[in-house]
């Protein structure tokens, strides 16, 4: 409420709507924000807050007014700066018309003040009438230069030289009151002054000044040549186009027209500004012919690419130097060369990237090309050096002998500047090289390309040498990584020693960790001071880390038993036991190891010597392939030691013994060379013959036993052919992996040892089942295949008259005979033997079995009753019958298999004869078993025994004798006579238990 009648408020609200066209809601929202209230009121209260801001804040939502003591940073619309006088304490409501002024500001203050200079101050200073006070001479010239103030300003931001101009018709309206001419001369005066300085200061231009300013943005590059250039074409021409408005002419007239000195001055300067442009256009032509190239090199990221910018782009260099005057200039060349240099380092930096220490194998490879980039681009450099230097001593020598009027005038060097030179910044010339004062013999220089080391290649030289700092630190950090591995696998030689090395490991972390705490960019050559001593401090940490190591490396190589093993050992430290340090401390055991070396060289020279003309042999290997493997194992022995032992360590092989070692290797290797190709050649002269001999032979062949007169059927191989085989398949496999000759391989295209042998075992396979099918066949068993059995032999000639092993018909013989002799005859023969094998089997069984009949069984010690006899005799028949009845349907399921294996018709007279045979089989068991228990019935009755077979009760009822059994027929009770008769019936009727087998489908 007090704030609603406060006047100061209303003064302000006023103001604000005025200014700011705010709605009468929003100043009533920005009196009741307390933030902006504090402000207003600290303001007014407070001597010390001399401005206030009041602007619309658009950052919140929705947009709302602010007071604050600080400008906004962005500004949308317009601001009320509010400021106080300088005596000005408290403001009241009685002072604050008098004691505070404001104004308003768009959100281009520059202009905003030079619009309101301009059109609200100057004509008022202006006019004639406006109080003398405050018309005075001096205040316009201040406005003026206050309002040019503005305008220089400008330009600045925008990166221009704004000729500030007076306004024109405000002062041809001063001039029309005669005591305002003299003040707008003046004024017109004053400009021209600070024209003339602005112009000096333009002319004023150090290339140097302006790369070091883009400098601040990285390191620049040859386009920065052209950009300062290019820049500075475009300020002159900007000057030059200002100066030719008609406004500068009303003005240079109106000085003309004055007598005034400054006229003249300002011709002058004129003449100054068209000379630097001819010479800036100069500079130009000739950096457009390179700016495809700067351009390329710019964009190049890989190694090759930036590699083939150099050829062209410093033969370029090398004809802008010998045409062009302003860069035949020491300083100006050097200062090119040293920005393609940094432009070289640049490409080579991000060839490299900056995190090199994450994967130290992909940094290797890439700080080696960076190197490899910068190393080429020095070469091809100094060689195009040479051909400079020796032009410039010509021209100096001919520009000599001018002067003393023994030479004759020449041309340029080479019409380079004669070419149409269209460039991309807008800068096109034709003219001839006169025009642009270019370079000729009369005006030759003496000018040396700078040598390797000059400071023009300062960042070149910093970065290589950065690199190999970088190298050496990528390589520290592969070799102490391992360390890690080493301790996983327990690989340092004991609990301790293990301990040991992973403290080691851990401290090399962590002085790591420091290095790169310091260091955040490895190849950052600017940071010079920083890498040093970091560095500095990190080799001095490796240094004592690798004594360390060399102690521990040094206790484990000496418990190593043999050569192997210490070199095994030195393999896992590899890259740390080459390191110079580590070196030093075991150069002792290093040198044993060499001896050790060499002693197994000489013990290997020794066994050659003695053993090479017959060395041993492995019974399961063949002959040649034996000794080509032994010469291979020998030669193992020796190589794989030299060979590790050049890995871990090559400078041990570099003195005066490690010579003799080397020597004594290369000729122990040189002659198991010529051993093992004197053996080759003999074995690959004869290869082709024995080849195509055992080749020639026929796949199989008959042959007589010594002990019979039979032909057996056996496969025709030579075992000398399997050896040679094998020889070839050795040989052509890893170790020896030898080439065969061309007309061997030819031989060998679709025969190998394995090939050879497939077909030999499945026609081994053919050959004994064959033999097993002619000598098991019986002559009742013939007849039933000898059809396929024909078959067999009109097939088989081929193998022995027609087919070798290198025919390629051989496959389709094989499956044909196995066809027909495996799974045809011998399968189906197996089957019909087999059944008639179980046939047999049966039939035997018939008259084999213990309990035919009850008189076989019997106990000679025992009588039995008829009732007992009877009882036996009855489940003796039943279980007769039982085995008898199966069997015999059993043998008609085999008769029928063989038939159907057979494969013949039942009308044929083979089968017909077969039947035949079976069934006398059958008959002939029925009735040995049929004899059989007669045979046993009758002994027991004719046989003088003591015990009786039967026991007749013999009883007397009344005055009547019977007998049990009966002994005659005439009572109704069988007799012994009835069944004695049924027992041989019961015997024979045997016969009629098993069905004929010529009725086997009834």
């Amino acid at each position: 409420k007090a704030m609603d009648h406060d006047e100061r408020l209303r003064w302000l609200e006023t103001r604000i709507t005025s200014s700011l066209h705010a709605r009468s809601e929003d100043v009533k929202n920005l009196f009741s924000n307390e933030e902006s209230r504090n402000v207003i009121l600290e303001f007014f209260n407070k001597e010390a807050k001399r401005n206030m801001y009041i602007f619309t804040q658009t950052s919140t939502l929705p947009a709302s007014l602010k007071a604050s003591f600080q400008p906004p940073s962005e500004l949308e619309d317009k601001l009320i700066l509010i400021q106080k006088c300088p005596e000005t304490g408290k403001v009241s409501k009685d002072n604050i018309s008098e004691e505070i002024f404001y104004s308003d500001c768009t959100k281009d203050p520059l202009e905003h003040l030079t619009m309101v200079s301009r059109e609200v101050y100057l004509p008022m200073l202006c006019n004639d009438h406006f109080n003398t006070t405050y018309g005075d001479d001096k205040v316009i010239d201040a406005l003026q230069k206050c309002i040019s103030s503005f305008q220089i300003t400008r330009g600045h931001i925008e990166g221009q030289i704004i000729l500030p101009l007076p306004p024109i018709d405000i002062l041809a309206d001063a001039t029309s009151y005669s005591n305002r001419s003299a003040a707008v001369i003046h004024l017109l005066e004053s400009t021209m002054i600070g024209w003339i300085k602005q112009i000096k200061v333009a002319l004023r231009f150090e290339p140097n000044y302006e790369i070091v300013k883009l400098s601040q943005n990285g390191r620049p590059g040859p386009l920065a040549e052209v950009e300062i250039w290019t820049d500075r074409y475009n300020r002159l021409i900007y000057i030059m186009e200002q100066l030719e408005q008609p406004f500068a002419s009303d003005i240079l007239n109106d000085l003309e027209s004055a007598n005034s000195t400054y006229w003249h001055s300002f011709l002058n300067v004129r003449k100054d500004i068209l000379k630097s442009i001819a010479e800036t256009r100069s500079n130009l032509v000739y950096l457009n012919t390179m700016i495809p190239w700067f351009q390329k090199l710019n964009e190049a990221y890989e190694s090759d690419a930036i590699a083939s910018v150099f050829p062209p782009l410093i033969h370029l260099l090398y004809l802008v130097w010998s045409n062009s005057k302003y860069y035949h200039g020491v300083s100006s060349f050097h200062r090119l060369l040293s920005l393609v240099a940094n432009e070289v380092v640049n490409r080579a930096q991000k060839l490299v990237g900056k995190k090199i220490l994450e994967d130290t194998e992909e940094s290797y490879v890439r700080l080696k090309d960076a190197l490899r980039v910068c190393a080429r681009f020095r070469g091809i450099y100094l060689d195009k050096k040479d051909k400079a230097d020796s032009l410039n001593k010509a021209k100096i020598a001919a520009l000599s002998d001018t002067m003393y009027g023994t030479g004759a005038e020449k041309q340029g060097a080479g019409g380079f500047a004669q070419i149409l030179l269209t460039g991309g910044n807008g800068v096109s010339h034709s003219e001839p090289a006169a025009a642009l004062s270019d370079l000729t013999d009369k005006n030759w220089s003496d000018s040396h390309w700078p040598a390797r080391n000059n400071s023009a290649f300062a960042s070149l030289n910093s970065f290589m040498e950065r690199c190999n700092d970088a190298l050496e630190l990528v390589q520290t950090s592969q070799h102490f990584r391992c360390l890690n591995s080493i301790v996983n696998i327990g690989g340092a030689g004991g609990s301790s020693l293990n301990a040991l090395v992973e403290e080691i490991h851990n401290k090399f972390v962590a002085t790591m960790k420091n290095f790169l705490s310091v260091v955040t960019d490895v190849l950052d050559i600017d940071e010079g001071q920083n890498f040093e001593s970091a560095f500095f401090h990190f080799r001095s940490v490796v240094r004592d880390l690798e004594s360390r190591l060399a102690n521990i490396l040094g206790q484990t190589l000496t418990v190593c038993p043999t050569i192997g093993a210490k070199l095994r050992l030195l393999e896992v430290y590899e890259g740390i036991s080459c390191r110079d340090n580590v070196r030093g401390s075991l150069k002792h055991i290093i040198n044993d190891l060499v001896q050790s070396i060499m002693d197994e060289l000489q013990n290997v020279r020794e066994l050659f010597d003695n053993l090479l003309e017959s060395p041993p042999s492995h019974v399961n290997l063949a002959p040649v392939t034996s000794k080509l493997l032994w010469l291979y194992s020998i030669r193992a022995r020796i190589q794989e030691p030299m060979l590790k032992m050049r890995q871990v360590s090559p400078d041990s092989l570099e003195d005066d013994f490690g010579w003799q070692v080397r020597h004594t290797y290369s000729d122990l290797i040189n002659d198991i060379s010529r051993s093992e190709n004197e053996i080759l050649n003999k074995w690959q002269k004869t290869i082709q013959s024995e080849l195509r001999s055992k080749l020639k032979k026929h796949l199989l062949i008959f042959s007589t036993q010594d002990d019979s007169h039979e032909k057996i059927l056996q496969v025709n191989l030579d075992p000398s052919l399997i050896l040679l085989l094998r020889e070839i398949q050795y040989m052509s496999a890893p170790p020896l992996s030898i080439n065969l000759p061309d007309n061997a391989r030819t031989l060998l295209r679709s025969t190998d040892v394995y090939t050879i042998r497939q077909i030999a075992d499945r026609l081994e396979t053919i050959a004994s089942k064959y033999n097993t099918v002619m000598k098991d066949m019986s002559h009742y068993e013939r007849p039933l295949f000898q059809e396929k059995v024909d078959k067999i032999h009109v097939l088989l000639q081929s193998g022995l008259d027609s087919l070798t092993w290198k025919s390629t018909e051989a496959t389709d013989f094989i499956e044909a005979m196995t066809s027909l002799i495996c799974s045809d005859v011998h399968h189906h023969l197996s089957v019909v033997q087999a059944n008639s094998l179980e046939i047999n089997n049966i039939i035997t069984s018939w008259s084999n079995s213990q309990q035919l009949d009850v008189f076989s069984i019997r106990n000679p010690n025992l009588s039995y009753t008829i009732e007992e006899v009877q009882q036996l005799h009855s489940s003796l028949l039943e279980a007769y019958e039982g085995n008898v009845i199966p069997s015999g349907q059993r043998i008609h399921a085999l008769v029928k298999s063989s038939f159907e294996n057979c494969q013949i018709s039942r009308a044929s007279p083979a089968w017909a004869d077969y039947i035949d045979y079976l069934e006398d089989l059958v008959k002939n068991g029925l009735k040995d078993a049929t004899m059989s228990s007669l045979r046993s019935m009758y002994d027991q009755l004719t046989a003088e025994i003591v015990v009786p077979v039967l026991m007749i009760r013999l009883e007397l009822i009344g005055e009547e004798v019977t007998f049990t059994p009966p002994l005659t027929k005439d009572t109704s009770i069988l007799s012994i006579q009835e069944l004695s008769s049924s027992w041989l019936d019961s015997y024979l009727r045997r016969g009629s238990l098993v069905k004929c087998l010529k009725d086997v489908d009834k």
